[in-house]
């Protein structure tokens, strides 16, 4: 289901505790005009950006469920004299011309002040990211997706979103082996009290004998390297579906429903379809709900199992 208009403005009609999941990207600050009126992104300073958008999530936060996940990829941006409209930005942030602002971590400490608790920053990392023109700092390959959760105990389905081992070794890693299991991994994986039988008795015990990892795969990371696919949608900001679908597959069970307050070119919506979730998603453009109602048209539900 789409829903047009104002983020904030519609999620007050939605039911408290109704969502089990929200993944969205709101527009960056001072990046982009998408020429429709009320659009976030175009405040005089990050500081009002921010504002906006706890107001929204305070919103969302009613809507989710105590038991729900929310996942929200932002960009950073530097201070004006890259090409931005300086008329319209206030005094104040042109002092910080050329300097990234932290509109990311500004906002993340401003949920975490509004009672939500941040569980991971995740690393989108762009494998094949848009070459740069910039010469006198490095091109930037990444962008931040924060997980946040409204209460201590929430839905995680880690195992939905394993992945496979690179070798076959059963051991556990690096400080979980020196902290949980006591490895010595300053002279190698034996863990220190076999380290002090062998000197005593002459002989070597393997370490997976006291270790067994889990046979469905690891935890894939905060670190998600993705190569970025060309699109024929005509949207400026899109997701890769890759990015979203392991966060549905953790996120959200079989059944539940995945809300986007920014639903843009309906990328969300597609792969919840995909993997058998209901979807709500509001936009406040409409040439961008007729493409998602066109896109999720298109998308064929999957068969059931």
């Amino acid at each position: 289901m789409i829903l047009q208009g104002d983020s904030l403005t519609v999620l007050k009609t939605l039911a408290s505790d109704s969502v089990d999941c929200i993944i969205t990207s709101p527009p960056y600050w001072n990046m982009r005009d998408y020429r429709v009126d009320g659009q976030i992104g175009l405040e005089e300073t990050p500081e009002a950006f921010i504002g906006k958008l706890i107001e929204v999530f305070t919103e969302a936060k009613r809507v989710l469920k105590k038991s729900g996940t929310c996942f929200v990829n932002l960009g950073d941006t530097y201070g004006t004299g890259s090409g931005k409209d300086e008329k319209r930005v206030h005094e104040s942030v042109k002092g910080y011309k050329k300097s990234l602002l932290m509109t990311p971590e500004r906002f993340a400490l401003a949920m975490i002040g509004n009672g939500w608790k941040l569980r991971n920053k995740i690393i989108w990392r762009k494998k094949n990211a848009m070459p740069s023109s910039v010469i006198d700092r490095f091109s930037n390959k990444y962008e931040l997706v924060y997980f946040f959760v409204k209460s201590s105990t929430y839905y995680f389905d880690l195992d939905a979103i394993r992945i496979p081992y690179e070798t076959d070794e059963k051991r556990p890693d690096g400080i979980v082996r020196a902290r949980e299991y006591g490895y010595n991994t300053k002279q190698g994986t034996k863990r220190r009290d076999m380290e002090d039988a062998s000197r005593q008795s002459g002989k070597r015990r393997h370490p997976q004998d006291d270790y067994e990892r889990n046979l469905k795969g690891k935890n894939p990371g905060d670190v998600w390297t993705l190569t970025l696919q060309p699109h024929a949608i005509k949207h400026i900001a899109m997701f890769p579906e890759k990015l979203i679908t392991p966060m549905i597959l953790a996120g959200c069970p079989k059944g539940g429903v995945v809300l986007d307050p920014f639903g843009g070119a309906m990328t969300t919506c597609v792969v919840a379809k995909k993997l058998m979730r209901d979807f709500i998603a509001i936009e406040l453009n409409p040439a961008y709900v007729e493409l998602g109602e066109q896109r999720i048209a298109n998308t064929p539900s999957p068969l059931p199992f």
